[in-house]
């Protein structure tokens, strides 16, 4: 079940399919050989990235992340440039 407080997205090659869940209005971008993806926060909360090749297994993209302000950004390698599907998630 997905969260208020949850978005996923889907990168897709050539083009970029975003689809939002929450508030958290996800931006991405393309730049250069990294994903960037950015997302409204809120100070004191913290945010994790998870990827995903199927949908069907989830990794972490790093470390969570507390906000300190009102946007986030975080800098995806999309290594082999295959379809990934994004999820942000914030918890107390």
């Amino acid at each position: 079940m997905t969260s208020k407080y949850e978005t996923s997205c889907c990168l897709g090659t050539p083009s970029c399919r975003v689809r939002t869940l929450t508030a958290i209005d996800p931006v991405v971008s393309l730049d250069g050989e990294s994903v960037d993806l950015r997302i409204h926060s809120a100070p004191g909360f913290t945010y994790t990235v998870e990827v995903s090749k199927d949908l069907a297994t989830r990794n972490k993209a790093g470390d969570p992340v507390t906000a300190t302000s009102a946007s986030l950004t975080f800098e995806l390698d999309p290594s082999d440039g295959e379809r990934l599907f994004l999820r942000a998630r914030r918890s107390p």
